[in-house]
Order: structure tokens, then sequence, then C-alpha cells
């Protein structure tokens, strides 16, 4: 069903809500976008917005924050991936942008 405020989906207490981005189990921002415009992906589900890299704690190597792509830390955080954490292996633009 599409109510006034867009696509609908069941809050679990037999009514009906405008769809949440946080519902999602997508993992790219096509799939985010297209269940409910304005998604985001952080690399590991849907969001309504980007949190930075060291609130997360989890799939650090796959998630992506407000700060960049994430990496695993050295404490039990995530930490913003950077350019000198690139693989000696990785050596075009291309490569290096898709990093």
């Amino acid at each position: 069903m599409i109510g006034s405020d867009g696509k609908c989906e069941g809050n679990g207490d037999k009514n009906c809500r405008a769809r949440l981005c946080t519902s999602a189990i997508f993992k790219t921002k096509q799939e985010c976008d297209a269940y409910k415009s304005g998604c985001l992906t952080n690399g590991v589900t849907c969001v309504d917005a980007l949190a930075s890299c060291s609130s997360a704690s989890d799939n650090c190597d796959i998630r992506v924050g407000s700060d960049g792509n994430c990496k695993t830390g050295a404490s039990t955080q995530c930490e913003v991936r950077t350019c000198a954490d690139a693989s000696i292996k990785l050596n075009s633009d291309t490569d290096c942008a898709s990093f």
C-alpha cells in the first residue's frame, strides 16, 4: 500500500506505518533508496543517516561512516580508513578510488 507518506510496512502490531530505513536489510545505496527514498547504507544495513566509523564496533572492514570507509581499529571500535592503509597492489587511480 502507498500512503500519503510513502510506501507502507507492518509494524508488528497489526498496524501500518510509513517504511523505516532501519527496517530494510539491504546493503547497497541503490537497494536502500529503492526501499525508501533517501535511505543510505552503512555497508551493513540501511540507515537514515550515517554515523561516524568510531561509533561502530562490528563489520568494520565493510562499514561506511559519515567520515569515510571504515576499518578494524586497534581497540574495539572501528576507525576511518586512510589512503596509507591501501594495499601496495593498488596502484591505479581506479583501484585507489574504489578503496
